[in-house]
């Protein structure tokens, strides 16, 4: 897995576009392909509950490998550091899981929107 740790402004909409490609950087068909998304305030707790879970059956372009997942402002409408995981289900029933690390909420400046 990669690590990647990201950063969210409380109350923001980020979307975030996965790009599958083979290890020759050809694309992958993700057609029948799952992707789950999750977010949960301890990584080796397995019992507990997600903060945050996404599961993505229909992509954004499937046979050009990309998938993506929207965070809502629901989502992000908290403040401090967790932990996040994309886990991949393949048409073949294969799990692996390609990115993963911390995610901060941070609190934001403004607040207006006009």
């Amino acid at each position: 897995m990669e690590r990647v740790d990201l950063k969210v402004i409380k109350g923001s909409t980020p979307v975030y576009e996965l790009t599958f490609i083979d290890e020759n950087k050809a694309v992958i068909d993700i057609t029948g392909y799952t992707v789950f998304f999750t977010v949960k305030t301890k990584p080796d707790d397995l019992d507990a509950a997600a903060l945050i879970s996404y599961t993505i059956t229909s992509h954004y372009n499937a046979t050009g490998g990309i998938s993506l997942v929207s965070l809502t402002a629901a989502d992000t409408a908290r403040i401090g550091n967790f932990y996040y995981d994309f886990k991949v289900k393949t048409d073949e029933a294969k799990i692996y899981y390609p990115l993963g690390g911390t995610i901060t909420f941070g609190q934001n400046i403004t607040i207006r929107t006009a």
